[in-house]
């Protein structure tokens, strides 16, 4: 599938799993991002419920081959890239485009910092910081529980990236894989408009992500 424009690509353990044709995305990116949760939904149904790692952000779309170099590192089994451009032929190392990357690693505090430079820092939601960091992927570092019933991470004032091309990551393993879409991050776009601008979500049987008005599985 490499070389297809306007297309969104789902990958999982760096596999390649689905994509789909698209034409325009009509959405906002003005406000911040919430992990853990569909934005500002206080409806348990909508909170992620499992751990969760190293959350990236790029404002460019990932090859198939960086996306394994990802995997390669032990970091992200869930990666949604939309390829809308040119860039995406062109990605010299991993951090090409990287404007948000939350390694949820440092086992203690509330607060969670943005490794990609762009210093985008979250603040934990109703999370206990005595219980809710945990030992990470094979016993390596740490990672965050999320209850499923009001934990997210908030990180205020994400904007100014180029919707039409992007690729969001992340380590995932759920404790309970609901039968509707449930966000494991999204991003809203102004007040009023409804709809996320973006979200990666995962229910029924298939990782899903949606824009605005939009949802591909």
């Amino acid at each position: 599938c490499e070389g297809e424009y306007n297309r969104i690509k789902i990958y999982i353990n760096g596999i390649f799993a689905s994509g789909k044709m698209i034409t325009t995305i009509n959405a906002n990116n003005s406000r911040g991002i919430e992990i853990g949760r569909d934005f500002e939904s206080d409806t348990s149904a909508n909170y992620y419920n499992g751990i969760l790692a190293d959350l990236r952000f790029y404002e460019t779309a990932l090859t198939s081959d960086t996306i394994q170099k990802i995997i390669n590192e032990g970091k992200g089994n869930i990666m949604m890239s939309n390829i809308n451009d040119n860039s995406y032929n062109q990605q010299p190392n991993l951090k090409n485009g990287l404007i948000g990357h939350w390694e949820l690693n440092q086992a203690e505090g509330d607060i969670v910092y943005d490794s990609s430079g762009y210093r985008n820092k979250g603040t934990l939601t109703n999370m206990d910081t005595a219980t809710d960091w945990i030992s990470g992927r094979n016993s390596i570092g740490y990672c965050l529980d999320f209850d499923g019933s009001n934990d997210y991470i908030n990180v205020n004032d994400f904007s100014g990236y180029n919707f039409e091309a992007m690729t969001v990551s992340a380590w995932v393993n759920a404790r309970h894989w609901p039968s509707t879409g449930t966000a494991i991050a999204s991003q809203w776009g102004e007040p009023g408009a409804g709809n996320a601008a973006w979200g990666l979500r995962y229910g029924g049987d298939s990782i899903q992500f949606s824009t605005w008005n939009l949802s591909y599985e």
